[in-house]
């Protein structure tokens, strides 16, 4: 299953977007209320962990992050058809964890240089060309 959020920065939760498997499912908005934007605070990204150390059951691959808006064609690419592929031309990649190989360190393959730790995981390979 491919996950997709994507935000507009315009204050108002009408500018959220979600995806699904690249299909926008987002069908009702509500122009009520504010939505205060994700900060670049100095607290730490955890994928598939929570604040108090509760680690998700399922396998998490492919996680990008970007500091643009994406479009549906954006998404779309991204989502290939649920077959991971190289995403490193998309504007605005900052951060793309891709997961493989082995060891504790997840490698970051975007621009950022955040490479992180994998706890309690397992890294695996994928069909895509690196």
């Amino acid at each position: 299953i491919h996950i997709c959020g994507t935000y507009n920065a315009n204050g108002f939760a009408t500018g959220l977007k979600l995806y699904i498997n690249g299909t926008q499912v987002d069908d009702t908005n509500s122009n009520s209320g504010t939505y205060v934007a994700m900060e670049n605070g100095n607290r730490p990204l955890n994928i598939g962990r929570t604040e108090a150390a509760v680690y998700s059951n399922g396998n998490i691959d492919e996680t990008a992050i970007f500091d643009v808006e994406l479009s549906a064609s954006d998404v779309t690419t991204i989502y290939n058809s649920g077959t991971p592929s190289d995403i490193s031309s998309i504007s605005g990649l900052v951060s793309w964890w891709r997961f493989e190989g082995t060891g504790t360190t997840a490698t970051d393959s975007g621009s950022g240089g955040n490479d992180g730790t994998l706890t309690n995981g397992v890294t695996r390979s994928s069909d895509v060309p690196t």
